[in-house]
This record gives C-alpha cells, structure tokens and sequence, in this order.
C-alpha cells in the first residue's frame, strides 16, 4: 500500500484490488494495458480522469473523514499530485508483481522523468522566490585559503 499527503496535510492510501479494475477501466484507465504499455499513463494529463481515478481510490476513506469530492480535490495542487501519482505507480507495482521487465523498466523511466520535471519545478521556484540554490558545496580550493 503506498500513502501521500495532500496540501491540507491530509494522509491518503493507496490500494488497488481486484474489484477496481473494471470501474478504473469505466473511468478510461485500463491496468491490463498498463502491463504491458506504459503510455496508458498518458490518461493522467486528463485532469478529469486524474481527478475520478483518485475519488475512486480513496472513496471509502473520503467517507471515514466524512470530506466530499470538492473538499478531496482541493488538496491537489500540482506538487501533490506528483505525489499522488508516484503513490499509485508504487501501488501499480505491487499489485502487478508479474509485470514484465521491459515494461517496468519503461515505467520506472516514466516516473524518473516526472520526478526530475517536479525537482526543476521546485528549483524555479526557489530561484523565483530570490533564494538561488548552490551548484556545489565543495570547500574553498587551496589557493584562495591565506597560507601563514
């Protein structure tokens, strides 16, 4: 089971059985494909479908925290739902243990790719922000360091 945080500080599980295969195909997200063809992620850029799959997934803990669909979404801003997605891959993996190697290796490219888009979006941010990250944090060399 795999768990993120949405913006309201709020922690959601991640749990794909058996029975949701159907309804998250209904929704437009087909696992069977996604087994052995990783661009089925590119239903994630549908915000619509992003959004159902997600209130599918976490409905029975939406109704345990008594939050309805508009109160769920509005912790998903963008950084959370990198979040969000890298815990259902995560769950992706462990529900589809006999995923072949070749496709997981192209999923796993996929969620590096979308791992280092959020750290450059988080750097811009930074560097927007006036706070501008160093590149390095060697020491001073030996030159500029008064021999005595």
């Amino acid at each position: 089971m795999a768990k993120f945080k949405d913006a309201l500080d709020r922690e959601w599980k991640i749990k794909i059985f058996r029975s949701d295969v159907g309804d998250l195909r209904q929704i437009g997200l087909d696992l069977n494909k996604m087994k052995t063809d990783s661009s089925v992620l590119e239903v994630f850029g549908d915000d619509e479908i992003f959004n159902k799959v997600f209130l599918h997934l976490c409905e029975q803990q939406m109704r345990e925290k008594q939050i309805d669909e508009k109160s769920f979404l509005k912790g998903f801003d963008s950084d959370v739902s990198n979040l969000a997605l890298r815990a259902f891959l995560e769950e992706f993996f462990l529900f589809s243990q006999s995923l072949p190697e070749k496709v997981g290796i192209s999923i796993n490219k996929k969620m590096n790719e979308m791992m280092d888009k959020q750290t450059e979006e988080m750097i811009a941010k930074i560097e927007y922000s006036g706070l501008k990250p160093s590149a390095t944090s060697s020491p001073e060399s030996s030159e500029s360091i008064p021999q005595g």
